[in-house]
């Protein structure tokens, strides 16, 4: 069973009240004691001070980053480390309620399934990629056209990281974070290698979607394929370089 399912106990039951129980900060010390684990080997390991870990552990608050980087150390879901099981469990059992379908409902679920045809037309046409990332599972997807704009079927986060310079990977991991953390949306551009050794550049756009107690749950975005540009504004940067040099030349004759 895993440990976030059976955190041992370290006092007697009639020492703690429920409250306790269902805090970060108990949560925290019993991971700690069960995997025998020090609280300068925990900053160690996020690269902060045993002070600050030391803080965490009667209840002070604790940033979204060190969270994640926290939970995946500790080896436990991060919406459970945060905010207890009960959070947990109503995230990964939550159900669509299902609504009589009248006619106007009817009538708008029409609209709306052809509307998403012509924006999935649209969306291949431009070569436009949408793709939701699962901050709690970690799970990744994306619409059909895939393919045609970074030239891989990606399935998962690892599928992505792999096909991309690590300079960029270095780069975009740690523009994830802060925008997780601030809530802003982001517009990158980064390089994709391809099947046949070139390099495709994507230009992309992702925003964070937060559940109704405002805590991160999904980052969605689109992706395009911009390489056409790319190529073209370096050329065009190479050719105003070569210009200025023969003007440099010229002006030294």
């Amino acid at each position: 069973m895993g440990l976030q399912m059976c955190i041992l106990a370290a006092k007697p039951f009639s020492d703690r009240s429920p409250m306790q129980e269902n805090s970060f900060a108990f949560r925290l010390k019993e991971l700690l004691e069960h995997n025998k684990l020090t609280l300068q080997a925990v900053g160690t390991a996020l690269g902060i001070s045993r002070t600050a870990v030391h803080k965490w552990t009667k209840g002070g608050e604790i940033d979204y980053d060190n969270l994640r980087k926290l939970a995946d150390f500790l080896r436990v879901n991060w919406l459970w480390l945060r905010y207890g099981q009960e959070a947990l469990s109503s995230v990964q059992q939550a159900e669509p309620v299902e609504l009589p379908m009248t006619d106007l409902r009817r009538r708008y679920a029409a609209e709306i399934m052809e509307s998403e045809a012509r924006m999935k037309l649209a969306q291949e046409g431009a070569r436009i990629v949408t793709w939701e990332w699962n901050l709690i599972s970690d799970e990744v997807t994306y619409s059909s056209n895939v393919k045609d704009v970074y030239g891989w079927t990606i399935s998962s986060n690892e599928d992505f990281w792999s096909h991309l310079p690590a300079e960029d990977v270095q780069a975009m991991q740690a523009m994830y974070e802060r925008m997780i953390s601030s809530g802003e949306h982001c517009d990158y551009e980064y390089r994709m290698y391809q099947p046949d050794d070139s390099v495709r550049w994507i230009s992309s756009r992702s925003t964070v979607i937060h559940d109704a107690a405002d805590r991160p749950i999904k980052v969605v975005g689109i992706s395009m394929d911009n390489t056409a540009a790319k190529v073209e504004q370096q050329a065009l940067l190479l050719r105003i370089r070569e210009l200025e040099a023969k003007l440099t030349a010229a002006s030294d004759a």
